[in-house]
């Protein structure tokens, strides 16, 4: 009796397996969970590596610059992460040719920004002091952030082309040489900085964005293959389309850039305002939680594309993806806050002493950061743009406003804190301007 309801039981699970895996929402959510352990561990493998070889201001230093590079390169991305599935969702034939020009139009647009930020910053020295910026190394800078931009987008592509599975598998094989370029390039970079001179973070540099170079090229090909869903016409004129597309990211550029401000640019900002070592402990702290942002991200990404592709199941959808989403987030949310201690003493004793409190601020706003990541997934597959990004704003002066006050003082963990308030305040925000069910899919069908 017990062998019976035992085959019972796996074939039960095993029909439910088949059945969530069918699902183009449910796959991706569970694949991009794969994608975030996988990048989780080996990103925390290659902060472990480079506390133990570098001292704490180049891990501060090397992490500044590559905010500001994120930073240009998240302005130029146009969002295009969490939009090109809600985009390419209409697109009309394969969608081959629409993906590699969004894929052209992002690398485009950084180096646009990447070069208007070049001239603003030759153009003031006042501004290159302040953010010890070297000139000199700006076109090099720029190079990069459009790198990142390929790099980035590529996920969404791939997303959007029903080729999730190999998300996964191209982030862990950056993952795996960023750890290897570290440890080259620590062995061959000059050892010790100048007498009175914070050391370089040449190595953390080289490492994030040296191994682009080995994983776009794979991508680009996997992108140019027949799309595994079969092409749709396209519901809209072509013309009308454009004209709806163009407006969609006008506006969410606006929540771009006050996303920027308050995400990717805050190692620089705690370097700027209160020094490298606590940029180092700050850095530390941020890249750990970020696997459960980045957890949210992920399951956002393939949800807004199919709720573009599918309105009339935005409901049961978001229902099921936010509740699998919020019960991993909260596990490692609650692990970071239990352990934070001994994973930073991993680090060494400086990120230990320093950053515990900092990683358990973060980790007790991380549920709230991912139900606003998944509400704003849904208002993105409904192209409510213009909420988002007034949402985004909210979010920005709150994190930036309360960090006015609390780094110069309290450092990193003043910024978490900021942090930490920003989401609650932005949550709050959604939530008011949020549609009712009836406004998301008329948005759906008729644009922004």
């Amino acid at each position: 009796m017990a062998t019976h309801r035992t085959t019972s039981e796996r074939r039960g699970l095993s029909a439910l397996l088949a059945r969530e895996w069918a699902d183009p929402a449910l796959r991706g959510s569970h694949l991009m969970l794969v994608n975030t352990v996988v990048t989780a561990a080996l990103g925390f493998a290659f902060w472990v590596v480079a506390a133990r070889l570098l001292p704490v201001e180049a891990v501060g230093t090397g992490t500044a610059t590559v905010a500001i590079v994120l930073t240009i390169a998240g302005l130029g991305q146009m969002n295009l992460y969490q939009s090109a599935g809600v985009l390419l969702a209409r697109a009309s034939g394969d969608g081959r040719t629409a993906a590699f020009g969004l894929w052209a139009l992002a690398a485009g647009a950084t180096l646009a920004v990447g070069t208007v930020v070049s001239a603003v910053v030759v153009t003031v020295d006042a501004l290159a002091a302040r953010t010890a910026i070297v000139p000199a190394t700006l076109p090099l800078l720029v190079t990069c952030a459009v790198a990142w931009t390929t790099f980035a987008v590529k996920d969404a592509l791939l997303i959007a082309r029903r080729r999730t599975a190999l998300v996964p598998v191209l982030n862990g094989g950056y993952a795996v040489l960023k750890i290897a370029v570290l440890g080259g390039a620590v062995a061959l970079l000059p050892a010790t900085a100048r007498p009175g001179a914070v050391p370089s973070g040449d190595a953390i540099v080289l490492a994030t964005f040296v191994p682009i170079v080995l994983v776009v090229p794979v991508a680009a090909l996997v992108i140019a293959l027949p799309r595994i869903a079969a092409p749709r016409a396209p519901d809209i004129a072509v013309g009308t389309r454009r004209g709806q597309d163009a407006r969609f990211l006008a506006t969410d550029y606006i929540g771009v850039v006050a996303l920027q401000s308050c995400t990717t640019l805050l190692p620089f900002i705690v370097f700027a305002w209160s020094g490298a070592e606590m940029a180092g402990v700050f850095a530390a702290a941020w890249a750990i939680v970020l696997v459960l942002d980045t957890l949210a991200h992920n399951a956002a990404v393939p949800l807004a594309t199919e709720l573009a592709r599918t309105p009339e199941r935005a409901d049961e959808l978001s229902r099921r993806v936010t509740l699998r989403t919020l019960v991993v987030v909260a596990v490692g949310a609650t692990a970071l806050a239990v352990f934070a201690q001994p994973i930073l003493a991993l680090l060494g004793p400086t990120y230990a002493v320093q950053g515990t409190p900092v990683l358990q601020v973060f980790a007790a706003a991380s549920l709230l950061r991912a139900i606003l990541i998944l509400r704003l997934a849904r208002l993105r597959a409904a192209r409510r743009t213009g909420r988002i990004a007034l949402v985004e704003v909210i979010h920005a002066a709150a994190v930036l406003g309360i960090a006015a006050w609390t780094v110069p003082g309290a450092g990193a963990l003043g910024m978490a804190f900021a942090w930490a308030a920003g989401q609650l305040v932005a949550l709050a925000a959604v939530l008011l301007l949020s549609g009712s069910r009836r406004t998301t899919t008329r948005a759906v069908t008729h644009g922004p």
